[in-house]
């Protein structure tokens, strides 16, 4: 179980890449929810209620930075961990805009980032990359996802449905236990929405615990919610 007990996200001023103008540092105030293994929940919220924000610091996003409040996991406190340790405990965070990456493969980059993961805590989980892309790609089959981004340079080149549906790959690479997707179906056709729900209900068969915001006022018709959460007036 995870648990987000009593956020208080600040505009982190130490940061000099950031772009905020320091009106009001408090962005996020008492932000709490329960992620549980096979469940899925929706966190809603206005346009620029802090949904986004919310989920970024969570993952260490240097613009912002957690002021109190606390993340356990299974009992214990990982508020401090790296960015890196939160994935190698199976923490994933799908973002609205992916970064392109060129020269770097898209099968070596998943490959190594399975390595970093997985293996790490578990030395029995290794296996070659050809065996690793043979299982990848069958998933790609069993939800009519294109093999051939496996080949091509990260996210170069992509449109907006093929972004999103690189990032199934992705997540289908991986299998986080946590899963947190930010618009995950935000300008997509209804074909590429039906696909994204596929994997999302797929996953949860797996016990992964999957978080989603959206503004998608049909999703009933692709997925049922366990619990919903409303970000309102910088509480949630």
């Amino acid at each position: 179980m995870l648990e987000i007990k009593n956020l208080k996200v600040e505009i982190n001023n130490n940061d000099t890449k950031s772009n905020f103008v320091a009106v009001d540092n408090i962005l996020i105030q008492d932000a709490s929810f329960t992620l549980t293994a096979g469940q899925i929940v929706k966190l809603e919220g206005a346009n620029g209620s802090g949904k986004t924000t919310l989920l970024n610091a969570i993952f260490k996003n240097t613009s912002y930075r957690i002021s109190s409040g606390d993340i356990i996991l299974n009992g214990k406190s990982i508020l401090n961990l790296e960015t890196y340790e939160l994935a190698r405990l199976g923490l994933y965070l799908g973002l609205q805009f992916v970064p392109e990456i060129q020269g770097l493969s898209t099968i070596k980059f998943l490959y190594k980032a399975f390595q970093n993961t997985h293996t790490y805590q578990d030395k029995n989980k290794t296996k070659s990359i050809i065996d690793f892309k043979k299982e990848l790609e069958e998933k790609c089959d069993l939800f009519s996802l294109d093999k051939n981004f496996l080949s091509k340079d990260l996210n170069v080149g992509y449109s907006g449905g093929e972004k999103k549906q690189a990032s199934l790959i992705y997540i289908l690479a991986l299998m986080p236990k946590y899963i947190f997707l930010d618009e995950a179906d935000s300008g997509v056709d209804k074909e590429s929405v039906e696909k994204i729900y596929k994997v999302i209900n797929y996953l949860k068969e797996k016990d992964s615990a999957i978080l989603i915001t959206s503004h998608n006022v049909n999703l009933e018709k692709y997925v049922s919610f366990d619990s919903i959460y409303y970000l309102n007036d910088k509480i949630c």
